[in-house]
């Protein structure tokens, strides 16, 4: 399975027959129910426009078990964050047409799907311009079609030529990466010094002593997506200060998606910690909007708006910090979360994707992180999620109340 991992470390694998290029394109808002490399990439650094480069590998379209099949498009086998930018119609159009190569080059040379020689299967996508020269890890197959070749089919390629040039590929030194913290440069720094992950945090730690206060902030942030404690003094302070900063990766001529402020990223990060101190300041900012004032809320009044105010709280962040509460586990905070199992409003079908929060996405958060804390009364909300009109929200509901099933029956005491 290609994973997010992969995706993020430009991962070239030895069977690879076609890579992709987008950025975390979703229709919708930083959410809690995002994964925590998802929520890192996108909510708390603000690289939801930063272009991604994938690679799929051959054997992600051989099903196990069956043979004879070669599974294409959407469906070969990967996690959902790695999907969310390898889905583009064209680079779609590029797997299937290795595919076809594929089962033809099986045919011909008389071999099962598994056993078609993976250098003959690349030198002729290369041929084709479905793959690059350099896109065959270990070698360089000769012959390939120029670049110019392959940008004379490509409609993007001005574009493509902006996001990607031959310099990008190259990342800074940590040391490098490091002395930009603070700068206006910030950004592309922070991105190499998240993927180095430990690596980073002996560069990081001085950091937080620094001078500059832009550096002190970005060195917290990293240091609590890599899980360091060193920054829990500065995750406080933002808590408490309700912090404003945020993050965003630009790129001209193209619509962007900034972080979340850095107090939500704060909120966030204390729930992976699972540090009770921060209870107190995330029930106070949960309890700043009754949960019955968001069935008035619309996609109008439902925008940038939603981070003027460190007053309100609007629904994504009561997601995220009823989430983070329920990581934390102090069930302190159950009396807290419990209101918002009623918020729910209908949201019409154009609308679903950016108003999900307020139709099941805050719901299905308290009904989770109740149970966390002890407490029963999200089920039946998930039980009557069941039979909810969206297939999606069916099989979401009955994964929750499955993933609870199992933790009553790890955590239950043996007779």
């Amino acid at each position: 399975m290609v994973t997010f991992d992969d995706v993020l470390h430009e991962r070239l694998f030895p069977d690879t027959i076609c890579r992709w290029r987008s950025n975390y394109d979703t229709h919708f808002p930083n959410s809690a129910n995002q994964s925590d490399r998802a929520q890192d990439w996108t909510a708390i650094l603000g690289l939801w426009r930063k272009p991604i480069l994938g690679s799929i590998p051959y054997r992600s379209l051989l099903p196990q078990g069956l043979e004879g099949i070669l599974v294409s498009a959407m469906a070969y086998s990967c996690d959902h964050d790695a999907l969310v930018g390898g889905r583009m119609q064209g680079d779609l159009e590029h797997l299937g047409e290795a595919a076809g190569v594929a089962a033809a080059m099986a045919c011909r040379l008389g071999v099962p799907l598994r056993q078609v020689p993976i250098d003959r299967l690349q030198e002729e996508l290369v041929r084709l311009g479905v793959l690059r020269g350099d896109d065959v890890a270990g070698q360089r197959v000769a012959h390939s079609p120029s670049l110019d070749a392959l940008h004379r089919q490509d409609l993007w390629r001005a574009e493509r030529e902006q996001q990607f040039p031959p310099s990008a590929r190259k990342l800074p030194s940590l040391q490098e990466a490091v002395d930009r913290l603070g700068t206006a440069n910030a950004i592309d720094a922070m991105t190499p010094l998240y993927l180095a992950g430990d690596e980073s945090i002996p560069w990081l730690r001085p950091r937080l002593e620094s001078d500059n206060v832009r550096a002190r902030e970005e060195a917290a942030v990293l240091l609590g997506l890599l899980g360091d404690r060193s920054a829990v003094p500065a995750l406080m302070t933002f808590l408490e200060t309700r912090n404003p900063r945020r993050f965003c990766y630009t790129l001209p001529e193209a619509s962007s998606r900034p972080s979340v402020p850095l107090y939500w990223s704060a909120a966030i990060l204390w729930g992976r910690f699972g540090e009770r101190g921060a209870v107190p300041w995330m029930m106070d900012i949960l309890r700043s909007t009754p949960p019955e004032a968001y069935a008035l809320l619309h996609r109008a009044a439902y925008g940038e708006d939603m981070f003027q105010s460190p007053d309100a709280c609007p629904p994504p962040l009561a997601s995220f910090l009823i989430v983070a509460l329920g990581r934390i586990g102090d069930p302190r905070a159950a009396d807290a979360v419990r209101p918002f199992l009623a918020v729910s409003a209908p949201v019409g079908v154009a609308e679903e994707n950016r108003n999900f929060e307020i139709a099941w996405g805050v719901r299905t958060s308290a009904a989770w992180a109740l149970a966390q804390l002890g407490d029963d009364a999200g089920i039946p909300v998930l039980s009557e999620l069941r039979s909810a009109d969206q297939a999606l929200l069916r099989r979401y509901a009955q994964g929750l109340l499955e993933e609870l099933s199992k933790q009553r029956r790890d955590t239950k005491p043996e007779d």
